[in-house]
């Protein structure tokens, strides 16, 4: 079930589609649900264009240092390859409305990718100086030291960057109420262990070194014990 809560004056409302997605394959380990909170403020499911607030199943989650809320791990993809100098970054329009929303116009976001495909994954921060939504361009305060290719991941700096592990299986966590006020959601059930359909997580990158990063993170202590199809 979706776990969503109502706020409000009654009537009616924006429709808002719910797909059933399974990511785990046959019976998976779970944390009996209200033990994880997702925090609204500080996650968006940027892929779900028509209702982004809806968190759906699959979407990689890690946990916030301080609240100890989780939130989305990746906050987007880089839409083209950073070459490892100049200031600035190109994301789509979605990307960085959500960066403009989740840390500011002169936050901080991580850069996990290869500098080339195949390569060893490098996890560099970075400080923004400006983004520009309608382009989908983010200007940094400096050049990075290592280029990242196409499709390198932009996570927040807060501890969920980490993905520990993912929406589970059923139509997704609404995120916000009826007014479109971000709220803490509980989890349905947290996923801990099990075999899961590696396809089905989001994001799941093209480039195999970014896949097996997320395999490390979800695999690392403190997070689950899962099998991944791709590697079966």
């Amino acid at each position: 079930m979706m776990s969503q809560s109502f706020h409000g004056l009654p009537g009616v409302r924006d429709e808002a589609a719910a797909v059933h997605r399974r990511i785990l394959i046959g019976h998976g380990q779970m944390l009996p649900g209200g033990l994880a909170i997702i925090s609204g403020e500080d996650s968006r499911d940027v892929g779900n264009t028509t209702a982004p607030w809806l968190l759906r199943p699959g979407l990689l989650i890690g946990r916030i240092t301080a609240s100890g809320l989780y939130a989305a791990s990746i906050v987007g993809t880089l839409a083209t390859a950073y070459p490892g100098s100049g200031t600035e970054m190109s994301v789509s329009p979605a990307v960085a409305e959500e960066v403009m929303r989740r840390v500011g116009p002169t936050g901080t976001l991580r850069l996990v990718g290869p500098a080339e495909a195949g390569g060893e994954v490098n996890e560099q921060q970075l400080t923004l100086d400006g983004i520009d939504p309608v382009a989908g361009t983010l200007t940094l305060g400096e050049a990075l030291a290592e280029a990242a290719v196409a499709g390198s991941l932009l996570t927040a700096t807060d501890g969920s960057g980490d993905p520990r592990s993912f929406i589970p299986d059923g139509s997704g966590v609404r995120v916000v109420d009826r007014e479109l006020t971000d709220i803490e959601a509980p989890l349905p059930g947290l996923p801990v262990g099990g075999v899961v359909d590696s396809q089905k997580l989001i994001p799941w990158p093209a480039e195999v070194s970014l896949r097996a990063w997320i395999v490390s993170k979800l695999s690392a202590p403190g997070a689950g014990r899962f099998t991944f199809t791709h590697l079966i």
